[in-house]
């Protein structure tokens, strides 16, 4: 699969994605907040890709928080790049847990699987999105205090972002000596 590089307008893209996720906190009695700069900004990215990670960021979000509040947004930081951020109240991570969750099939706690359900892939699908947008993905927690996820992207004002190498994702993989799990 390649990157389909395309110009969009992040303020506008970003009330679109609010507008996907918003009746779901709401009927969680979750309050949805979003931040962002006034002034319009438009970036060349692949919005496809670009949706799948903060969807996957907004809907984590969304399982590990019981109550209080979630806010996304986005700055533009002192390098010039964007900053993209999904801010919770959920039940957190330990320094161990942050370690290993964008790896394949891994969880903060195997206790998650039970308790919430995922495979385990979603945060490690986001990376790999993520550095083939050119950017950079982490996460800061605290134990019962919440989540942070930060995704850096790279913006030069008036100027195309460098497409990163196109990958062909057709390429055979081999899965011999590999443990398959299927709930």
């Amino acid at each position: 699969m390649l990157l389909n590089i395309k110009k969009i307008n992040l303020l506008e893209y970003c009330h679109g994605i609010m507008a996907t996720v918003t009746p779901l906190a709401e009927a969680r009695n979750i309050t949805l907040t979003c931040k962002h700069p006034e002034t319009p900004v438009e970036v060349f990215l692949d919005p496809e890709h670009f949706e799948k990670v903060i969807l996957n960021l907004l809907s984590n979000a969304l399982k590990f928080t019981e109550k209080g509040e979630i806010e996304f947004g986005y700055t533009i930081d002192r390098r010039r790049d964007i900053v993209f951020y999904v801010k919770d109240t959920g039940i957190g991570m330990t320094e161990d847990e942050q370690k290993i969750i964008f790896d394949r099939f891994r969880q903060a706690s195997t206790s998650f699987n039970k308790m919430y359900g995922g495979t385990g892939l979603g945060l490690s699908i986001s990376k790999g999105l993520t550095e083939k947008l050119g950017g950079k993905i982490w996460v800061e927690s605290e134990v019962d205090k919440g989540s942070n996820f930060y995704l850096r992207l790279p913006y030069k004002p008036g100027i195309h972002i460098e497409k990163p190498p196109q990958i062909d994702y057709n390429e055979e993989y081999s899965w011999i000596g590999k443990t398959i799990l299927v709930a």
